[in-house]
Parts: C-alpha cells; sequence; structure tokens
C-alpha cells in the first residue's frame, strides 16, 4: 500500500472464537511494502486475524495472507518428553492442566489429584512441589530438566518420562526410625540410566555423594553398573519387567530417628537424546515393623 504510514504503530492479533491467542507488534512503517511474522509457537488454535490501530486515524492496507500446515497433536499424557518427529506439542487439552511440561489430569473442579500414599494404615494424599534438588554443593544440582510425571492412571500411582527428578510434600512429617518400612511397586516400561525413591527432611537431593543417603536406587536386572555413579544410596535389586519391594528406612539414616517431609521419584536419564525412559512407582506405604530391620523384595 502507498500509504504505509496509515499502519504506523498497529498490531497484529490472533484469536479463537473470540479469545485472545498472540499478539504481533508493526511498529514503524515508513518505506515498508511489506510485513511478515513467523509464528512457530502457535498450533492449530486460530479462527481469526485481526489487524488493530489505536486511535482515530484511518487504517490501511492492501492485503492479508496466513500460511498454515496441518500439524498431528502429541498425547497431552505423554508430555513434551512423548513427542515424536511427525507431532507437535499442541499444549493441554480441556479435561488436563499444564504441570511442569506435562498434563495432569484435573478433577471436576479444576485441581491436579494428589498422589495416594498409605502412612501407618491411613491413606493420604502428597502433593506434587516441583523439582527435587537444589544442593549447589553436590553434583546433582539442577538435574531436572526433560522429563516430568503424572499421578496417574490410578491414584496411588506415580508415571515418570524422560528426564525427571520430582518431589511430592508428604500430608504430614513422617518420624523414621530403624523399624520404619517402605513398600512398593515399581515397573519400567523403557529402562532409563537410573531410578530411585527417596524420603528426605528436604529438597536437596545428595546421591552422587553427598553427606547423607536419603535415596534407594533401583538396579534392574542384577546390572549393578546401572546405578554406579550414584555413591550416596542404598541399592535395590528389582526385575524390570514389575515387582513388589520392601526396604527398611532407618538404613537411611544408620538407624537413627529422623524426620521426613518429602518423597521424592528419580528417573535419571539425562545422557539420552531422546529423553526416552519411563517407568512407574505405585502402591507406596510405609509403616512400622519391629519384627524386621532388612530389606526384601518380592517379584510379580
Amino acid at each position: 500500500d502507498y500509504c504505509s504510514e496509515r499502519l504506523r504503530d498497529s498490531f497484529l492479533t490472533l484469536e479463537k472464537d473470540g479469545d485472545f491467542v498472540a499478539r504481533y507488534d508493526i511498529g514503524e512503517t515508513s518505506g515498508i511494502s511489506k510485513f511478515e511474522f513467523h509464528m512457530n509457537d502457535v498450533y492449530n488454535s486460530v479462527s481469526t486475524v485481526r489487524v488493530h490501530l489505536p486511535g482515530d486515524e484511518p487504517l490501511s492496507l492492501a492485503e492479508v495472507q496466513v500460511f498454515g500446515t496441518e500439524v498431528v497433536c502429541a498425547d497431552p499424557n505423554l508430555g513434551r518428553a512423548g513427542i515424536s518427529l511427525d507431532e507437535i506439542w499442541c499444549g493441554c487439552f480441556n479435561e488436563y492442566e499444564e504441570n511442569d511440561g506435562f498434563c495432569e489430569p484435573v478433577d471436576s473442579l479444576g485441581n491436579v489429584p494428589t498422589l495416594k500414599i498409605n502412612v501407618d494404615g491411613t491413606v493420604k494424599g502428597a502433593s506434587f512441589d516441583g523439582s527435587y534438588g537444589s544442593n549447589p554443593f553436590d553434583g546433582t544440582f539442577n538435574q531436572d530438566f526433560g522429563g516430568g510425571v503424572i499421578a496417574g492412571p490410578k491414584e496411588d500411582t506415580i508415571t515418570m518420562f524422560g528426564n525427571a527428578w520430582k518431589a511430592y510434600t508428604l500430608p504430614n512429617p513422617v518420624k523414621i526410625s530403624k523399624s520404619t518400612m517402605l513398600k512398593f511397586n515399581f515397573k519400567s516400561y523403557e529402562e532409563a540410566e537410573g531410578n530411585a525413591i527417596c524420603l528426605d527432611e528436604d529438597k536437596n537431593e545428595d546421591t552422587y555423594g553427598g553427606l547423607r543417603k536419603r535415596c534407594f536406587a533401583m538396579v534392574m536386572n542384577n546390572d549393578v553398573n546401572q546405578v554406579e555413579k550414584w555413591k550416596n544410596v542404598e541399592k535395590v535389586e528389582v526385575d524390570s519387567l514389575g515387582g513388589t519391594y520392601v526396604v527398611n528406612l532407618g538404613k537411611l539414616s544408620n538407624d537413627q530417628d529422623i524426620t521426613v517431609n518429602y518423597l521424592a521419584f528419580i528417573q535419571d536419564n539425562d545422557s539420552s537424546p531422546s529423553r526416552g525412559g519411563k517407568s512407574k512407582f505405585s502402591n507406596i506405604k510405609i509403616y512400622d515393623d519391629e519384627t524386621s530391620t532388612t530389606s526384601k523384595s518380592l517379584v510379580w
């Protein structure tokens, strides 16, 4: 258009069914005959393109063209780490809420479900509390990236994808003594570099050689090299096909009484270019057993 100044300080909005999606400012227009905007972060979500000019001056433009390609949206259950080469992350659908790169199914009130655990015979909900790992003095600082967790499909199950180090706040602080036991189910669907379940006073994990033990690392199919780099953990031999395992939590504190506030889960897979790996922990129980001070495992 020869009246390019009539576009000065205008802006472009993308809308879907009347709802705002994105904005792009046009700004200075003198001597410019064409404006192009590459909208790489907008997928399958626009029904209207609108040009706005604030004030009372006339708006003038010759033509607006919009080009797009059909996309295949990734399954929101799998999150960003589950995207294949021919899929695009379109965000969560109506019945989901995005949480840390993954979609959590929400209830009728829009609340993300808690992870149900059994503490001394009472089932309570543990709440998601972000990353497990903020200790600058340990080699595992800031390990949580490229993966995520979902509390589901059952309310007592946590499913892990990619490289994920996640913490859940316990419903109440739990005192651990030499007779406190942890029972859980574990299954690996796609093997990662390592998996662990942890109980901790805070979210500063020490798995690579810190001052304390707070995690049990899964050693799958007798592969002791799998978690060899984790120097400061207790190891549990597990079957990748699935099993029920019972461990003595007193081993985490040399049989000294401690009080923990967090239940944490690790799926370490940061060396994998594809960020693969999928596993689940379920049916988690914490209880006291005066007759047992040894760890054992029961395979399904």
